[in-house]
């Protein structure tokens, strides 16, 4: 088992679709759930055994259930997630268990990254983003997505402010590759450093020219 990824889900709110009729009359204690929908059931990972795979899980109702992580696949986990910052706190989803109870599989709802941006596409509405580790995707925005940047200005953004080659915190939901919040530095702080700094130069050149001009004024006196 990865230690980082078990330590990432302690404390984590998930949502569990137990799949199979062994899973759901272990979990929720139901004698008649053969042909029913696997039910969706929201909880917090309670305790989390780094060594055997096992977590505790406190659902709703205030029952506990106990299940094994040995079957999860963390490659996939960690594919989707990218250079995910993973959060106590956030949502995961997918936390499914085939008929002998075991987890078969977990990823996170909302993926968090910081990347490179790539492409904007105005008309389609997408983002083509490179992330730290060298992963490419591409997410939808619209109306909905949270844009929000630092620098001089509102903290509120928009797509029509975000540019080529600019670094961004970017969470979307990789199910839908829909961006619910993109966080980026305004250009505007390396500009008013360019800007004092060309002032400097005018200035420098002000006062060179001003010697000069005294210079020639005194040697006119003295002929």
């Amino acid at each position: 088992m990865n230690f980082n990824i078990l330590n990432y889900l302690e404390r984590t709110k998930i949502t569990a679709v137990l799949i199979g009729a062994t899973a759901l009359l272990a979990a929720v204690g139901c004698s008649d759930l053969e042909n029913a929908d696997p039910p969706v059931l929201n909880g917090i990972l309670q305790n989390v055994d780094s060594i055997s795979g096992e977590v505790t899980v406190e659902l709703k109702d205030g029952t506990t259930a106990t299940f094994n992580l040995d079957d999860v696949d963390v490659g996939q986990l960690q594919a989707i997630a990218g250079t995910a910052l993973l959060e106590a706190g956030d949502e995961v989803t997918e936390l499914t268990f085939d008929n002998d109870s075991s987890v078969t599989s977990v990823s996170p709802l909302i993926v968090k990254i910081e990347g490179t941006v790539l492409e904007i596409d105005s008309e389609a509405l997408t983002i083509s983003v490179v992330a730290e580790n060298g992963i490419e995707l591409t997410v939808n925005v619209d109306p909905q997505t949270r844009f929000s940047a630092r620098g001089k200005g509102p903290s509120e953004s928009s797509l029509d402010e975000l540019t080529v080659d600019t670094e961004i915190d970017l969470e979307y939901n990789h199910k839908t590759m829909h961006a619910t919040r993109i966080h980026f530095s305004r250009n505007n702080d390396s500009d008013d450093v360019d800007n004092e700094n060309d002032g400097e130069s005018e200035h420098e050149e002000d006062e060179e020219h001003d010697e000069s001009d005294d210079e020639d004024d005194h040697d006119a006196d003295k002929d």
